[in-house]
């Protein structure tokens, strides 16, 4: 399998509470308290998304896409997992370094909102797309 990218290891703060990383991070973001209205609407399609990508993954992906296909999607879906984690803790510092302010960190807010819907559709074009295509 050459030629393969590096997939995303998952920090250690995303090991509990499941053994799922993205699954942990979509807890850690929705218990902080610190999301609007419009990035827990983006974080529940993301949970949709990622629910259907494992059920497409596991019952049609593994029947017709070859090994190396299946490690492809497997790092896409973790560097999908991989930016989010990166945007959700840039926006997490710079809004507690404002002392939680309103409206501060709106950078870091906007560019977490976008990760989310670029995540959301790479997941869902992975599975519009056959493996073995």
């Amino acid at each position: 399998m050459d030629e393969l990218p590096e997939e995303w290891q998952a920090p250690a703060d995303l090991k509990q509470p499941t053994t799922n990383p993205s699954l942990n991070l979509l807890i850690q973001m929705l218990s902080s308290q610190v999301l609007g209205n419009d990035a827990i609407l983006l974080v529940g399609r993301l949970i949709a998304e990622q629910a259907l990508f494992s059920m497409w993954f596991g019952a049609e992906a593994k029947k017709s896409g070859t090994p190396k296909e299946l490690a492809l999607l497997t790092v896409k879906s973790s560097a999908v997992t991989g930016r989010i984690h990166g945007a959700w803790q840039a926006f997490v510092t710079a809004f507690e370094g404002s002392s939680r302010l309103a409206g501060s960190a709106e950078e870091e807010r906007l560019a977490l909102l976008e990760t989310l819907r670029t995540g959301i559709r790479e997941l869902a074009e992975a599975r519009a797309i056959p493996p073995s295509v």
